[in-house]
């Protein structure tokens, strides 16, 4: 084969290589673009489990929360977001200077301060009452699905000596992680009732 031949089709061959090698890479849910951020669209795919109060497992399954739009609350922007399966609304939140943001009890309220430094602390409405936070990992390696390992900081949410909430933060994925606690009528103590893990994400 002559040279003038060979040489078109081996810059063929080295061109499928790279497309390959680009699509493989995009596609891949570690390799998100570093200047993402949620949006309206984006949606989360987390695996939610329930638990009994003894710590047994009680469902586990799939649910996707989505992006669907802005919000005006308060007199700030705030992302709208739905349970996919049920069209109801799970969170308001925006990004702030420092930090992640959840509307809730009619105000804006700190969830996740970022960035963070080891055992800072904030008080702020989680959503179903008034709890004190204290940052307890910060840039903690983990692995999530089809995302992969990524770096998160924890968030502990406390009433007095009782662990009441769980949040793993990522600046890229916002709530990469989450355990959620109850105290049932009657009872003393809190318990994990559900918790949500990260499996993909889509901007």
């Amino acid at each position: 084969m002559s040279k003038n031949g060979l040489f078109p089709g081996l810059v063929f061959s080295v061109t499928i290589i790279c497309f390959i090698l680009i699509s493989c890479n995009k596609d891949s849910g570690g390799s998100v673009n570093v200047n993402q951020k949620p949006g309206v669209g984006t949606k989360w795919t987390y695996r939610y489990t329930t638990y009994y109060p003894n710590g047994g497992q009680i469902s586990s399954s799939n649910i996707v929360y989505k992006a669907v739009s802005q919000e005006t609350l308060g007199g700030e922007n705030w992302l709208k977001i739905v349970d996919t399966a049920s069209n109801t609304t799970v969170f308001y939140l925006k990004e702030k200077s420092d930090g992640l943001y959840l509307f809730a009890n009619s105000s804006a309220n700190l969830l996740c301060k970022y960035p963070a430094a080891l055992n800072e602390t904030y008080t702020a409405f989680n959503g179903a009452e008034t709890v004190d936070f204290i940052v307890s990992w910060v840039n903690i390696s983990q692995q999530y699905g089809q995302i992969g390992d990524i770096m998160v900081n924890l968030y502990n949410g406390s009433i007095g000596a009782d662990l009441v909430d769980e949040i793993w933060y990522n600046s890229k994925y916002w709530i990469t992680r989450r355990n959620y606690y109850i105290k049932p009528l009657q009872s003393a103590t809190y318990f994990r009732n559900a918790s949500l893990i990260i499996q993909n994400i889509t901007y």
